[in-house]
């Protein structure tokens, strides 16, 4: 008879309860009154906030530089996407709401030793897209990362956070051109 050893299942578990990232649920809505579409628009309001973001295991210091790089990041990538816009500061023809709203650092030890998804990194932002004030479509975006990148050495969960920024900038940009693809 086999001796069955106990270390397999205990790193799976530890794995399993330290790869988990408690998150909100991913969300899209859009208004059915309307046909979604941006066509026509040729100015455009991106504003991001970040007044009180939920955060684990990241220093609250680290929020209002994270939410300042996260609205020049989702800017680029949209402005990349939809060259022919001006970004305004008002009166635009349509704006983009972004709110931060979860900042999740998971685990560096955990990512380092155990790996396999456990102590990864979520960021959380809520997404809304007005024209002629009415509410187009409006989504929770998740974006998480499990592996530090190892050719720059980023290791903290505010390294890895920063590294993301980027990824949900595009994922922003994504969901205003299609939210229905989100659904």
């Amino acid at each position: 008879m086999r001796k069955i050893t106990l270390l397999p299942l205990i790193v799976f578990v530890c794995a399993l309860l330290t790869g988990c990232a408690a998150t909100l649920p991913t969300q899209t809505i859009v208004n059915s009154g309307y046909r979604y579409s941006l066509e026509g628009v040729k100015t455009v309001t991106i504003s991001t906030r970040c007044p009180n973001p939920k955060l684990d295991e990241v220093k609250p210091s680290f929020v209002p530089e994270y939410c300042q790089m996260l609205g020049s990041s989702a800017k680029l990538v949209i402005k990349s996407k939809y060259p022919a816009w001006q970004l305004k500061d008002a009166d635009a023809d349509a704006q983009i709401d972004i709110l931060l709203e979860e900042l999740y650092g998971g685990s560096s030890q955990a990512r380092f030793w155990v790996g396999f998804g456990a102590g990864k990194t979520a960021i959380t932002v809520y997404v809304k897209v007005t024209r002629n004030n009415s509410v187009l479509a409006e989504g929770r975006l998740i974006e998480t990362s499990t592996m530090p990148n190892l050719s720059t050495g980023n290791w903290s969960n505010e390294e890895l956070l920063t590294q993301d920024a980027p990824l949900i900038s595009r994922k922003i940009a994504d969901f205003v051109a299609d939210p229905n693809s989100f659904k």
